[in-house]
């Protein structure tokens, strides 16, 4: 409009003079021309930014050859430094005075004009005259000449008028438009001063030197646009309020807090929770976001509020980093959840209360200073949700169905067979409100129905998982959350209802992937299968809320399916009336009856036994029903005693009639055959003459002892146990009665007898506190007998009863004590010889020690002679203290000559690869014949295992040594292992012994690893497991991979990384610790960066244990730049046009076209000239910025503009007699 009218003023007063020359009659108007009529295009009044002024004094600075210089940088007033300048005008720049810092402060805003100025006074105003250098960034001295003659200064002192001089425009300073207070921090100023005189020097007093600073203040305004959502319904998350709050700026302000306030009736701290802002720009005439709208994928500003707000009606306060102009408003959007606790209809009302107090930015002001509501009110709704019909179906390894199990919706289905997969699709009828997507997530439950109704079932609801005994079934080539592929013919409906197809589940929970409105019915379809559940028994299922397995508001319907029916016998009897001589029962004083179940499936389908006992028409049930009990073990049986006694009969031979009733839950056809047997603890048995699926077998009823274990290796005088079971003779199951009978070790020697009369339920006995005789010298024998069995109970068994005692022994060392006249001769070592014989047996087991050479020494010969002893026989000759004795040898026992006072004071095992196996420390003599000789089986102590180095394949671990104090520890002292699980179990690789650090190798990663320790001595015993601190340790995650970027933006960037494989989650940061912050994303959403700004940033995987991975490093990737701005034309003609725009901030170069990708070309100018156009054309250009990495911004829209047009031809009467007039 304002183009076409400068045009229409250009030729204005040719119209003019043409009207008034030559009248009306060529214009075609229809009625008369009248000025008045047209309608010139409004003046717009567009709002700018007030001005200010901001003047900071020096505070520091340096000098050459200058008096006094702090006092042009100190607070005190008419102190001056000063200067006494040399005389004819001799250049005197080399001794300045500098002021190098000052008071200035950042205060917003743009600046629009800088000046330096100084305060101070002259010797003689004719001659002396100061010059200011502007010293950008403290170094590039201005191009400009800045200086102050004596005149203005004047020569009077304490005046305290500041002469200043403008910079804005220098060209070695930033220039015009482009200063930023970081400038003003960094200008220096360098005062010289300049005498003409000839006549004698001058002074120059320099009081404070100044920086004037005008620049815009910054106006923040905010406001609203949209409304809020006329309801919620409660349970909803993630869920925005509606509408937005809106930030302008009359010049670029970053906003960097935000407070909301929540006063509606509902109960803003309890009922809702996770408060978030997202934020976007909206950088299209007229910037009030009425063109963006929320869809999910704006940036958050600041952390969520994860407590509700502070109150009732309370504030909710954000604290965060964004920009806003007055080409670029801030569109922030509240989004929040309206947790299950909330009361119906209660209303939601969000503003900001007092934008002035409660949005902080870098402006002088944030107006207005009332509160700022979005308009309307949010109310919550209980969502009204109705489970409305469903319809089971054959499986079918899709997203599609199979054939339906029924001959119509709504009805109750029946499974074939065993473990069976099934489909059910089930409609949620939304009541009221709407059901918004992924607002609310649901789940699937089911129960078992019994007695009951689905309603109120027998048994409780629970959540299908797919380990449940009706349990979600995992289709191969198709996946949990996929969309389901609807069926026209077999669906169930409801009603008229639109239904709207959801996904299909293989677990819970699930949620809607769409809308469901008012009315509709959204359908859901389910992967179920028969996990092991009983025959003939009838599930139902429901939907509920996931948050708290709330019912939803109404059930017309309940699915119900049974599983396969019970095609086995059911209360199948076998009534033994008539019974053979081998089929009556011995009957003591007391007795027991047992039934025997032996089942290959484990009793899993057995549901009921019943044994009917009848004696003289006195009956009794013995009933085992799987509703209250269990079999008692892997055998399957149960007991009871048996109908009251008669003394009269007791001992004798009597009949007893029973009958055994079953019912199992089984197909004959598919499942292992099952025996079934009636046992009395009695000499005879009793057998079924039917079996039901396999044979039936006999039952031996004498007892027996059993797996009979002890402690083999002891000595005398140390005690011993002895373990083992009782059971019946014949056959391993069943168990005898708990204490039936009692159990003896009855030794031969010399000792009590010792008894157990505590028998266990699996017939387990134990001995403990047996002591052989200390007289005892050589192996002998114990018997394990049964006592106190019951009348008729049968023999007892005497197979294996008798054990041998096994021990370390020496025994019969003897000195042959031999006469000798010691009157009459004496031995002389060194000429004579006397032979003794001396016997040792070192045993174990029954059988010689294998433990490597005895050293037999002898050192107590009166006159201090030595002995030697051979294999066999020993000569005592001189020269020699000591010889060997094969331990597994015997010596050859003589009554040879033996020397009286002979002493054996050591009896040792010498060095072999597992050390020194036994030793015997005190004397022994002629007299000692049952010496006390210990063997080491005491097993090494102590010791300790460390973790060292891990990583994603390795974890080292180092062990400490132990002790042992009897034969000590070997070299490869120690066997490390581990398992993969947080505790052992049993070893998956194992480090063999060694006597270093074990570092396996090939573990996987993010994996706990439970590591073990033990140590052996040097005869063979092992330690227990040694356990470090902690238990275990998990492998390192795998190191991120695929660095990357995107959502890339002026002030914020997404930074991507993949999976390296196994992972808990991940941590990023700006260095490679990683430290900023963690979450399960493979990605980071950044903001506060700067535009077209380099950045690299950082992402390591944790693992369980919170260990970190080695980093990933991610850029360095440029931020996206500032857009273009200001959009213009110049040297504009009929065939060609300038296209101008403004840098928006920071950017490496542009790009323009003739499209929104501009795509014409690359410049580093802020314009393009185009030729080849036409005249009087609107052209639409575009010019885009881009970044280091060269990606573009979005466009500039620059136009539509007009090119000239073309030039009119002079005017030419071609005849005189007619008025014309031919105008181009």
């Amino acid at each position: 409009m304002s183009k076409n009218w400068r045009k229409i003023n250009k030729i204005f007063p040719y119209i003019v003079i043409f009207t008034m020359v030559f009248g009306w009659s060529f214009f075609p108007f229809s009625e008369s021309f009248n000025f008045k009529n047209i309608k010139l295009a409004p003046k717009i009044k567009i709002a700018r930014a007030a001005s200010s002024e901001s003047i900071s004094t020096s505070t520091d600075g340096t000098h050459v050859n200058w008096t006094n210089p702090t006092n042009a940088w100190d607070a005190s007033n008419n102190l001056y430094a000063s200067r006494d300048l040399p005389k004819k005008g001799v250049d005197d720049s080399a001794n300045y005075l500098e002021a190098s810092s000052s008071n200035a402060v950042d205060l917003g805003g743009e600046i629009t004009a800088v000046e330096i100025g100084i305060e101070g006074y002259v010797e003689e105003a004719a001659v002396v005259s100061a010059n200011l250098v502007p010293m950008f960034d403290g170094t590039t001295a201005g191009a400009g000449s800045y200086s102050v003659d004596g005149a203005t200064l004047g020569e009077t002192p304490d005046v305290d008028t500041v002469h200043y001089q403008t910079i804005t425009g220098d060209t070695n300073g930033p220039q015009a438009g482009n200063w930023t207070w970081s400038d003003i921090s960094n200008l220096h100023i360098r005062i010289d001063g300049f005498d003409s005189s000839n006549a004698s020097t001058r002074f120059l007093y320099i009081d404070q030197i100044y920086i004037k600073v005008t620049y815009s203040t910054t106006d923040t305004i905010v406001s609203t646009t949209g409304t809020q959502e006329s309801s919620i319904v409660i349970g909803a998350v993630n869920t925005h309020i509606g509408g937005a709050f809106t930030a302008t700026s009359t010049a670029s302000t970053t906003i960097t807090s935000i407070t909301i306030t929540e006063d509606g009736t509902i109960d803003a701290q309890n009922n809702l929770d996770n408060i978030k802002l997202y934020y976007e720009k909206d950088e299209t005439d007229p910037y009030n976001c009425a063109s963006v709208s929320y869809d999910g994928g704006e940036a958050m500003f600041g952390s969520p509020d994860t407590d509700g707000f502070s109150g009732a009606n309370g504030v909710s306060t954000f604290v965060g980093s964004a920009q806003a102009s007055s080409t670029s408003a801030l569109c922030l959007y509240t989004v929040l959840d309206v947790l299950t606790s909330a009361g119906d209809q209660n209303s939601i009302d969000i503003k900001i209360n007092n934008p002035s107090t409660d949005v902080v930015s870098n402006s002088n002001t944030v107006i207005p200073a009332t509160a700022v509501e979005i308009t309307g009110t949010t109310y919550v709704t209980g969502p009204k949700f109705t489970q409305s019909a469903y319809r089971f179906y054959e499986n079918d390894a899709s997203t599609a169905i199979g054939t339906s199990l029924t001959a119509a919706q709504d009805q109750a289905a029946v499974l074939s067979s065993k473990g069976q997969a099934f489909r059910l699709r089930t409609l949620m009828h939304v009541a009221s409100s709407s059901l918004a997507t992924s607002s609310l997530d649901f789940a699937l439950h089911f129960a078992t129905k019994g007695g009951g109704t689905c309603a109120s079932p027998a048994g409780s609801y629970a959540t299908v998982t797919p380990s449940t005994i009706i349990a979600f079934n995992d289709n191969g080539g198709v996946n949990d959350g996929d969309l389901l592929t609807a069926s026209s013919t077999a669906d169930p409906t409801h009603g008229g209802d639109l239904i709207v197809n959801q996904t299909y589940e293989e677990d819970n929970n699930f949620t809607s992937t769409s809308t469901i409105a008012e009315g509709r019915d959204g359908k859901w379809d389910f992967a179920l299968k028969d996990n092991g559940a009983a025959a003939s028994t009838t599930y139902c299922f429901k939907i509920v809320k996931a948050s708290d397995s709330s019912d939803l508001y109404n059930y017309e319907v309940y699915p119900e399916i049974t599983t396969r029916p019970n095609n086995a016998p059911v209360n199948d009897s076998l009534d033994l009336l008539a019974h053979n001589d081998d089929e009556e029962l011995y009957a003591g004083s007391q007795y027991t009856w047992r039934v025997l179940v032996t089942d290959a499936d484990g009793y899993d389908d057995v549901n009921l036994v019943i044994l009917q006992l009848d004696y003289d028409g006195t009956s009794q049930d013995i009933i085992w029903t799987r509703s209250t009990d269990i079999f008692s073990s892997a055998s399957g049986y149960f007991t009871v005693d048996s109908i009251g006694t008669d003394s009269n009969n007791a001992g004798n031979q009597w009949t007893l009639d029973f009958k055994l009733t079953m019912d199992w839950d089984w197909a004959n056809t598919d499942d292992a055959p099952t025996d079934a047997q009636v046992v009395s603890d009695d000499i005879y048995y009793a057998t079924t003459t039917n079996a039901f699926t396999g044979d039936t077998f006999q039952v031996e009823n004498d007892l027996r002892t059993t797996s009979i274990t002890y402690d083999s290796t002891h000595n005398p005088g140390v005690s011993f146990s002895v373990s083992g079971y009782l059971d019946y003779e014949g056959v391993t199951t069943p168990d005898p009665p708990e204490d039936i009978a009692d159990v003896r070790v009855d030794p031969n020697w010399s000792a009590s007898n010792y008894d157990d009369t505590d028998l266990e339920a699996d017939g387990y006995f134990s001995v403990s506190g047996v002591i052989a005789s200390s007289t005892l010298n050589n192996t002998d024998t114990f018997d394990v007998d049964i006592l106190n069995a019951p009348a008729g109970a049968g023999a007892i068994s005497s197979n294996g009863n008798t054990m041998d005692i096994d021990r370390v022994q020496i025994t019969n060392i003897v000195a042959s004590n031999h006469a000798y006249d010691s009157g009459t001769r004496y031995w002389d070592p060194n000429a004579d010889s006397m032979t003794a014989t001396i016997s040792a047996i070192l045993e174990r087991g029954g059988g010689p020690i294998n433990v490597g050479t005895s050293t037999l020494i002898s050192n107590s010969f009166s006159g201090g002679a030595s002995a030697n002893v051979s294999e066999n026989s020993a000569i005592f000759s001189a020269g020699s203290a000591a010889t060997t004795l094969s331990a597994a040898s015997y010596a050859v026992s003589s009554n040879s000559a033996t020397y009286d006072d002979l002493d054996i004071t050591s009896i040792s095992v010498s060095t072999n690869s597992y050390g020194t196996a036994f030793s015997m420390g005190s004397g022994i003599d002629e007299a000692s014949e049952q010496p006390n000789v210990g063997w080491d089986d005491a097993v090494p102590t102590g010791g300790s295992l460390a973790w060292g180095t891990i990583t994603s394949s390795n974890i080292d671990v180092t062990p400490s040594a132990g002790a042992d104090a009897d034969s000590g520890l070997p070299t490869n002292k120690y066997y490390m292992a581990y398992d993969q699980a947080t505790s052992f179990s049993a070893a998956d690789a194992n480090s063999g012994w060694v006597n270093t650090a074990w570092s396996p190798g090939g573990l996987s990663a993010n994996l706990a690893y439970a590591y073990v320790l033990k140590l052996i001595d040097n005869v063979g015993n092992e330690s227990v497991w040694v356990y470090p601190s902690p238990v275990y340790k998990y492998t390192l995650a795998n190191t991120p991979n695929t660095a990357g970027h995107s959502n890339q933006a002026v002030d914020s960037m997404r930074w991507t990384w993949a999976s390296g494989g196994s992972q808990t989650d991940y941590i990023y940061g700006t260095d490679s610790n990683c430290l900023s912050g963690s979450t399960a994303n493979t990605y980071w959403d950044e903001g506060s960066l700067s535009a077209n700004t380099a950045y690299t940033r950082y992402a390591c995987a944790r693992n369980t244990d919170g260990a970190t991975s080695s980093s990933l490093t991610i850029g360095p990737f440029y931020t996206e730049a500032n857009t273009p701005t200001t959009p213009g034309h110049t040297n504009q003609t009929d065939a060609a046009m300038r296209w101008t725009w403004a840098s928006g901030g920071a950017e490496t170069d542009y790009s323009y076209g003739t499209d929104t990708n501009c795509s014409g070309g690359n410049t580093s100018n802020t314009y393009w000239d185009e030729g080849s156009l036409s005249a009087n054309t609107a052209y639409t250009r575009y010019a885009c910025a881009r970044n280091g990495d060269t990606d573009k911004t979005g466009s500039l829209t620059i136009g539509p503009f007009y090119t000239s047009a073309n030039a009119p031809n002079a005017p030419t009467v071609n005849n005189p007699g007619v008025s014309t007039l031919d105008v181009d």
